[in-house]
């Protein structure tokens, strides 16, 4: 009787509870010679005349940070082939918690941002002429379906619902695409079938989940139909990190002191409760990237009220009232020596 052979545990990335496999990395490499070459036995590890292309999978920090919890979730999908829908406020990292999970998992990712402006071709590929010849050159959308990568479709509500419809087959689970071709030889024409290639996926981000904007705060964002929003298995929900969670990544990123870093944090969190009461007194978005700029220009100036002013005032409405409302929230952080004689 034969023994069977045991099987080896493939590598793995751990978010909690879910195990995402860590594919191997690939290489688009082409020997320059192709067929041309004489040797009758041809390492391409050593031969000069080969060109390795290698895959684009995302650089990381030095020192990264994610929300485990939402990090979890999006394992499981991107483990279960599932289409995800992160939605949340700007500079939340969205995009960036998707990436850092393609990167550790070794994903090759394609990423793309949508607008009224998006158009079939961009996403489907188009035929071009090169030289005497017309070749078809593929587009965000089937070159990730052809060769398993991650597409990352980012501000996704503000794509036409038009468009969006015409992507629902490739969607769908066993989803795939058909484009019009001809054959190379004999050039009849063909109807090529494009399948959904075993590692493909594909992320959205969105500020909306697709059903508009009533307090106008994002504009641009389209009405997506339920069929559209039908074909996400998971909306995954992103908020900005806490108060010592974001204080960590300004002193990892910036240098900046525990304390300082601490006392930004809290201030971007007092303006965020202010503009999510929905009181009007504030509708400044105090995202991520504001508190790296303001921590980044805290560092380099001398004058830190000028830091404040080009990282932080300076993006507020020009409104005295919204002004004066965010510098009581500053001077309640760092008291009023902070803001010197100028902003008092």
């Amino acid at each position: 009787m034969k023994k069977s052979k045991k099987l080896k545990r493939k590598k793995v990335v751990k978010f909690l509870d879910a195990e995402l496999p860590v594919l191997k990395l690939k290489d688009y490499g082409t020997c320059v010679k192709k067929r041309e070459c004489n040797k009758a036995s041809c390492n391409i590890k050593t031969c000069k005349e080969y060109e390795s292309i290698q895959p684009y999978i995302p650089k990381i920090e030095e020192f990264f940070s994610v929300d485990m919890a939402v990090a979890e979730t999006i394992a499981f999908a991107l483990a279960n082939d599932d289409n995800i829908l992160l939605v949340g406020p700007p500079g939340c990292g969205k995009t960036s918690i998707i990436e850092i999970i393609c990167a550790l998992s070794q994903r090759e990712v394609i990423s793309f941002s949508a607008s009224e402006e998006t158009r079939y071709s961009q996403l489907i590929g188009q035929w071009t002429a090169i030289g005497d010849k017309m070749i078809f050159i593929d587009g965000y959308v089937t070159d990730a379906m052809r060769n398993g990568k991650v597409l990352i479709e980012n501000e996704s509500d503000f794509m036409r619902p038009e468009l969006r419809g015409a992507l629902h087959g490739i969607l769908d689970s066993k989803g795939s695409i058909t484009l019009q071709s001809y054959h190379p030889k004999t050039g009849k024409p063909f109807l090529e079938v494009i399948p959904r290639h075993r590692n493909f996926r594909w992320v959205s981000t969105a500020n909306t989940t697709g059903l508009g904007d009533d307090q106008f705060k994002f504009h641009g964002v389209q009405l997506q139909n339920a069929a559209a929003r039908d074909r996400y298995k998971v909306i995954v929900n992103v908020d900005y990190r806490n108060e010592k969670e974001e204080a960590e990544i300004l002193v990892n990123r910036t240098g900046i002191d525990e304390d300082t870093a601490r006392k930004m944090s809290a201030v971007a969190w007092g303006i965020r409760q202010l503009v999510r009461s929905g009181r009007g007194e504030v509708s400044f978005e105090f995202t991520m990237r504001r508190l790296l700029a303001w921590a980044a220009y805290h560092q380099r100036k001398e004058n830190k009220v000028e830091a404040l002013k080009l990282a932080v005032l300076n993006f507020a409405q020009d409104d005295p009232v919204e002004r004066n409302t965010i510098l009581n929230i500053v001077r309640t952080q760092f008291g009023a020596e902070y803001l010197g004689e100028e902003l008092q």
